[in-house]
């Protein structure tokens, strides 16, 4: 406690009485969490230590409380402890009102919940400890937009025209391809199931390079046309009418959270890192609409992933949240799967890992084991399905043992405050949002993602930076 005492006294005031808040609101809920568990008859013996989870949370919020009186000052804490607050303390809850429903097929997962509790709480003391002793280096540093209104560098044109080209090209050869792209109105069960039939034809029917290089392409356009946009419209109105250059700004960010790809949470993390800027670009307008904004992504967020499984049209509505929940948030079944995966961990799963990672390599190792096939294995009893994600921490578990486990979710977390510094240091525009952008994401993959979909997301991020240095007169 001394620690955080001494942290604390270097804190201005008014974080101060918001961490003071945010303890408050975090003893409530995780008081209140565990009360129901514990009062809970209907609680399955496997899930004995499931009370441990919102406690467990609460307390060593307490312990390291530091970390939360830069929460929505720095975006890589207020991701991470959100996550983590919603596996620990949100999705224990509706486990419970939800019958215990996940997507777990194969019982013998259920024998090892009480141990993936003990390391689920064991990464959250690692990584919370981690986040309070380092937290003061990166959290401080504020660098203000540098106005530039030169245009763009030859190159940088270039490469965005050629993009573009290239996708009109592939539609226009290949019009299968347009099921890559949707709308996030796509609702019903049979609109999903004829739009993954559509997807599954095309890439039957286009060739696997081409195709290949139309996704990347796509995520790519993804995130610099809406930023070009919004640069535009900043040109044009920000000087005559900063609330009507804020307004078309929002228009910009809901068009990109609507149009999507299959990769739908793409689109979600490109609209946050928009509004991120736009509120940089006029903070006397968004002040006011920032609130809005926030209760509309949460709404988006949770209501996409109710409606994309279907949780809108079950007969346990309830039953079906808990397993969308635990599917996406790494809740405590899906972390026991890690435990009965076959452990015969070799190179040649490491490198098919890492290979089957990088979109341009991995049809040179599609044919090999990886840890997500092998977890889907361990899930489902089968081979038919693969659809869901290892956690982190279980692929940590996996390659490591319990006690080294955690040391991909803290190699994750220092990346991402390495990133956040970046961030804030830059006074690009275009290299402000790119960065931004590479920080959200990776603040969701310890509780959202793993090592797998993060090297992917790195490789993207890594060109998308590429393709904003090539211009020397950036925007």
């Amino acid at each position: 406690m001394n620690l955080v005492n001494n942290n604390l006294n270097k804190i201005p005031n008014d974080m101060i009485k918001k961490f003071i808040v945010m303890i408050f609101i975090i003893i409530i809920a995780s008081t209140i969490s565990t009360l129901l568990l514990v009062f809970d008859k209907k609680v399955p013996s496997y899930y004995s230590l499931l009370p441990i989870l919102p406690c467990s949370f609460g307390l060593i919020s307490c312990i390291f409380a530091n970390i939360y009186s830069l929460f929505l000052k720095s975006i890589s804490i207020t991701i991470i402890t959100s996550t983590y607050f919603i596996r620990f303390v949100v999705i224990p809850i509706f486990l419970s009102i939800g019958g215990y429903s996940t997507k777990v097929i194969n019982i013998d997962a259920y024998s090892y919940i009480e141990s993936a509790i003990l390391l689920m709480v064991f990464e959250l003391f690692i990584v919370y400890g981690y986040l309070s002793f380092n937290v003061g280096k990166y959290s401080y540093i504020r660098n203000d937009l540098v106005e530039n209104n030169t245009k763009s560098s030859l190159s940088f044109r270039f490469i965005i025209i050629s993009l573009f080209l290239y996708v009109v090209f592939v539609l226009i050869k290949y019009p299968e391809e347009l099921s890559y792209l949707g709308l996030f109105t796509q609702f019903s069960e049979a609109d999903r199931i004829l739009s993954a039939k559509n997807r599954l034809y095309a890439v039957q029917i286009v060739p696997g390079v081409i195709d290949t290089f139309f996704t990347i392409f796509i995520s790519i356009l993804q995130v610099f046309i809406p930023i070009l946009c919004i640069k535009f419209i900043q040109k044009m109105y920000s000087k005559k009418n900063q609330k009507k250059a804020a307004n078309l700004s929002i228009i910009v960010v809901l068009c990109t959270a609507v149009v999507m790809t299959t990769e739908k949470a793409h689109s979600v993390t490109i609209a946050v890192s928009l509004f991120l800027i736009i509120y940089k670009l006029y903070p006397s307008v968004m002040k006011k609409r920032a609130p809005y904004f926030i209760i509309i992504m949460i709404l988006f967020v949770f209501g996409g992933l109710i409606f994309k499984a279907g949780a809108n049209q079950s007969e346990n509505f309830l039953a079906s949240v808990s397993t969308i929940l635990n599917a996406y948030f790494s809740g405590p079944i899906n972390t026991a799967v890690s435990f009965i995966m076959r452990n015969d961990i070799t190179l040649n799963i490491v490198f098919s890992d890492l290979g089957n990672s990088i979109p341009l390599l991995k049809y040179l190792f599609q044919d090999l084991n990886t840890s997500p096939k092998l977890f889907n294995l361990a899930l489902y009893g089968n081979t038919d399905n693969s659809d869901q994600i290892i956690p982190l921490l279980g692929q940590g578990y996996f390659y490591f043992g319990f006690f080294i486990a955690p040391i991909l979710s803290i190699i994750v977390v220092k990346l991402a405050l390495f990133v956040e510094r970046l961030a804030h240091l830059e006074k690009n525009l275009l290299n402000k949002y790119i960065y931004i952008h590479a920080l959200l994401v990776i603040s969701l993959v310890p509780v959202l993602y793993n090592l797998n979909i993060m090297i992917n997301l790195l490789f993207l991020l890594a060109i998308n930076i590429f393709i904003a240095k090539c211009s020397k007169k950036n925007i």
